[in-house]
């Protein structure tokens, strides 16, 4: 079982080659007894330089190593592009070639991506785009009709509140009159 990697070996094959003990051997109590946490999902909270990356990125090899998981039943989230790389980086010099399946992606990204897959439930269009609030602006300066960049984020940040709010598109036309 599990995915071919070439030479005959599977993802798995390669990563338990890696060794457990080889995995585990530069890590500090509080580090191992996370990478070789049992069952079900796991919260990492750590500061900045703590070896959280470090962590995360045993535990996906511990995992596959150990045969808890398939590269492909294991899902790794992080807040920033750059952090979601440098996972997927660190988890490739551990696993070689065997972390493809393995997903690893920012919140948002993750997000984006199951919405996008449900689009059409969701009553969107497939081919819908996300706005960031530097192309908003532009957008609500000329729905406002004004060139006032001041003006033009106050009208950006009312409609936020109201969206925050919940309040109906009919009623926030109302209001903005």
């Amino acid at each position: 079982a599990g995915a071919p990697t070439g030479a005959g070996m599977t993802v798995e094959t390669r990563a338990h080659a890696h060794g457990i003990e080889g995995i585990l051997q530069d890590l500090n109590d509080r580090q191992r007894e996370a990478v070789t946490h049992g069952e079900g999902p796991l919260l990492i909270v750590a500061g900045a330089g703590t070896g959280k990356t470090h962590v995360i990125t045993s535990r996906i090899a511990w995992l596959i190593a150990d045969k808890r998981a398939r590269p492909e039943e294991i899902l790794a989230l992080t807040f920033t592009d750059k952090a979601a790389v440098e996972m997927a980086e660190r988890v490739d010099q551990r696993i070689p070639y065997g972390y493809a399946e393995t997903r690893i992606s920012t919140f948002h990204a993750l997000g984006l991506s199951i919405v996008r897959g449900d689009a059409k439930a969701l009553g969107l269009k497939p081919g819908f785009s996300i706005l960031d609030p530097d192309d908003i602006e532009p957008i609500v300066a000329e729905l406002v009709q004004t060139s006032d960049r001041a003006r033009a984020r106050s009208a950006q940040w009312q409609i936020s509140a109201w969206k925050s709010a919940l309040v109906p598109p009919g009623e926030a036309m109302k209001a903005a009159k």
